[in-house]
This record gives C-alpha cells, structure tokens and sequence, in this order.
C-alpha cells in the first residue's frame, strides 16, 4: 500500500503547480483516511510539496490549498520561511460540544492510523 500512495504522490509531484485533473482527484477522493495520513508522513521531509495545489502567495509568507484534506475541508500547506513548513486544517463550529467532537475524532483516527501502521 505505501508504494500505492507513493506513486500517486509521484505522480502529484510530476504535476506541477497546475490544479488537480479529474483523473487525479478521483485517485485521491478513493484513498482512505489512513492512507491520506501516511501521505502527510511521507511528505514532511519535502516540505509536502507533493501535498500543494494552488498558491496564494502574501508578503510574509507562502500558502498552497492542500490536494486532500485529512480533517475536515479546509487543509492547506503554509511555509513561513525556509524551515518552517506546516500543514493544517481549521475549521468553524457552532459550539463547544461539536468541536470536542471533532477534536475526538481526529484524536481515534490518528490513533487508529498510528496503531495499524506500527502493528502492520
């Protein structure tokens, strides 16, 4: 599986600043939750190039909307500065009780996701 989503990262890589094909995404929309996080895992040591679609370039720093989302719609790819590179999600809630359980959720599945990859 991990050679799997290497080549569609690969792939991503190859595609340059260009937005995703349809082809491209329906690859991505299949991949499960796991396999999106291990994506992430792999691409922090290339400062998730292969992870960045459109960028949105500002005087302090540099912002790409993320090619998949584990949590949530909204994930991007941020660079501060040459060493500083951050994938993120953020979303709005009505209230506490809906972030808390979100926040769970992304606490067992990031759980779940750790667990099978160490015993897998």
């Amino acid at each position: 599986m991990k050679t799997y989503i290497s080549l569609i990262l690969t792939g991503l890589i190859l595609s340059g600043c260009s937005s995703l094909t349809s082809e491209q995404k329906a690859k991505l929309d299949n991949l499960t939750p796991c396999e999106k996080m291990d994506g992430l895992i792999t691409e922090f040591d290339n400062r998730f190039d292969a992870l960045k679609d459109i960028k949105v370039q500002n005087s302090y720093l540099d912002v790409w909307t993320a090619k998949y989302n584990v949590f949530g719609d909204n994930c991007q790819v941020t660079s501060f500065n040459n060493q500083t590179v951050t994938y993120q999600c953020q979303e709005s809630y009505k209230d506490q009780q809906q972030a808390v359980a979100m926040h769970q959720q992304a606490v067992e599945l990031t759980r779940q996701c750790l667990t099978k990859k160490t015993t897998g």
